[in-house]
């Protein structure tokens, strides 16, 4: 677009959507954790924001996933395996259109290994024969 001088007009630099802060490549997270992806851009007019887990559109029905910052910032709480997969921001406005993703890797919680290492360790020191050994290391009898 020039303007009425023939010079190259910024406007479709303005108008069109880019993305000035975009997803990391990736996140590693533990399950039960909570998520936070922001995608900052620029554009106008107001564009239209979605957001994609695995190639479905997230629904914002699910209590767990929130977006705020005008729908630039995803928040999933209580994150599980199966939430796994890439994650696509995409933004459309009358002048084009942006996406940046990011694939979620979600680890299996280790909190029941450390509740099953806890219960173990408790039965071990229960039992009598450590019960004497601890005793008299720390000089009870």
């Amino acid at each position: 677009m020039h303007d009425i001088y023939g010079y190259e007009s910024c406007t479709d630099e303005l108008l069109h959507p880019q993305i000035v802060t975009p997803l990391p490549l990736s996140v590693h997270k533990n399950a039960g954790a909570e998520l936070h992806l922001l995608c900052l851009l620029t554009g106008y007019p107001p564009m239209e924001i979605e957001w994609y887990l695995a190639g479905e559109k997230l629904d914002t029905l699910d209590e767990r996933i929130t977006l705020t910052n005008n729908k630039r910032e995803l928040v999933v709480k209580g994150l599980r395996k199966e939430d796994c997969g890439p994650i696509m921001f995409r933004a459309v406005n009358k002048y084009g259109e942006v996406t940046s993703s990011c694939l979620l890797q979600v680890n299996a919680s280790s909190v029941s290994a450390r509740t099953s290492f806890k219960k173990r360790s408790y039965k071990l020191l229960s039992t009598p024969s450590m019960k004497n050994k601890l005793n008299k290391v720390f000089g009870k009898t």
